[in-house]
C-alpha cells in the first residue's frame, strides 16, 4: 500500500493493490463540486456490525494505509455477506446515498485484506 502522492497536474495519485504483493497507480479526481459544508453533502451514519472481525491492541499512529473495494449489487446484498459467519467485513461501507454504514469498529481488524497484517 503506498502513500497519495500529487502528480505534475496537481492532482492526487494513490497506489491502488490488485493482488497480493501487488499495487497499481490509480488518478483520484474530483469533480471540483464538492463542498462539505453544504447540508446536501453532509453524511448519514448507521450500525451494521459483523462477526468477522478480529481484536488487535493498535499502537496509535501505527495506520499506515486505507484501503478501498468495490463491491457489486446493493448496500444491503454487501451488509448480508458482512454479516455471515466466517466470511469477510470491513470497517465501512458507503451508500450510492452518501449513507455510511459502521461495520467493524476500528479497533478490531476488519477481515478484508489477505495477509496484510503480516506486511513488514
Amino acid at each position: 500500500m503506498g502513500d497519495a502522492n500529487t502528480g505534475e497536474d496537481g492532482q492526487d495519485t494513490v497506489d491502488q493493490g490488485v493482488g497480493e504483493g501487488q499495487a497499481k497507480r490509480v488518478e483520484v479526481r474530483g469533480d471540483g463540486e464538492g463542498d462539505a459544508r453544504r447540508p446536501e453533502a453532509s453524511l448519514r451514519f448507521r450500525s451494521a456490525p459483523s462477526p468477522n472481525r478480529g481484536g488487535v491492541c493498535r499502537i496509535p499512529g501505527d495506520v499506515r494505509g486505507i484501503v478501498l473495494h468495490s463491491t457489486e449489487g446493493s448496500l444491503e446484498g454487501a451488509l448480508r455477506t458482512f454479516a455471515m459467519q466466517g466470511g469477510v467485513s470491513a470497517h465501512y461501507a458507503i451508500d450510492r446515498d452518501g449513507t455510511v454504514v459502521g461495520i467493524v469498529p476500528e479497533g478490531d481488524v476488519a477481515f478484508h485484506v489477505a495477509a496484510f497484517g503480516n506486511r513488514p
